[in-house]
């Protein structure tokens, strides 16, 4: 298992590398470092905010200057230098940050950072275990960013159905057998149809569900959305 944890973590860190050396100036720092000295980092944009944003790390742009960051976008893994870095939040054409604070990352592991708030951001950071599931079987964690209380989750399959109240969290990856998955939710013994959705698994796919809720500006209207995100 530890020889597909790093085989993993090399595809990844040669595609971040990649992005780096064709997106920004200091390539030659990046050569000249040892990569096996690197982070990976992906992010999801789950702000009940519309606005389109820039990301930043160490005043760096992590999201293009150009392509925008809505809510609901996810920025797949890219390599950063491991150690304290500032991430952070900033809606474009704005001078006010939504978000920066200091975060810590290791070498050779792997990061999410889940943003969420409406009034302010506030983020979720996870360390990623994405070693792959065994033959026939599929990996699934679910990433709740609602923060209204008496959220359930009901996930059913062929033969059995699983309910769980959750937080504002992270879980942890469950093994799941193939097959089509039936996801249906609840907030307080009310349905959110927005939520109920069914997956069907590849054969060892890895997949994370992002709950989240967009706010209407103008009557404060939420509706509830999820985006799955497969590995």
């Amino acid at each position: 298992m530890k020889s597909t944890k790093k085989s993993l973590f090399s595809y990844i860190l040669v595609i971040g590398l990649w992005f780096m050396g064709s997106c920004q100036k200091d390539m030659d720092e990046f050569q000249n470092t040892d990569r096996g000295n690197y982070a990976g980092l992906a992010c999801f944009n789950g702000l009940s905010m519309s606005n389109s944003l820039n990301m930043k790390i160490d005043e760096k742009f992590y999201s293009s200057e150009i392509d925008d960051f809505p809510a609901g976008s996810y920025i797949p893994y890219r390599t950063i230098f491991p150690g304290v870095r500032t991430i952070s939040l900033q809606a474009k054409y704005a001078n006010s940050f939504l978000f920066k604070g200091p975060m810590s990352f290791e070498a050779n592991k792997l990061y999410s950072i889940f943003f969420y708030g409406a009034n302010q951001a506030k983020y979720l950071l996870s360390q990623d275990d994405l070693s792959f599931p065994k033959e026939n079987e599929c990996k699934i964690r679910i990433v709740n960013l609602i923060e209204e209380k008496g959220l359930k989750l009901s996930i059913s399959n062929a033969v059995k159905t699983e309910s769980q109240s959750l937080n504002v969290e992270v879980t942890d990856f469950k093994t799941e057998a193939l097959g089509t998955l039936t996801f249906s939710t609840s907030l307080i013994n009310e349905e959110l149809p927005e939520l109920n959705f069914t997956l069907s698994p590849l054969n060892k796919g890895i997949y994370t569900i992002c709950l989240y809720v967009q706010t209407n500006p103008i009557n404060q209207q939420k509706t509830y959305k999820y985006e799955v995100i497969k590995y």
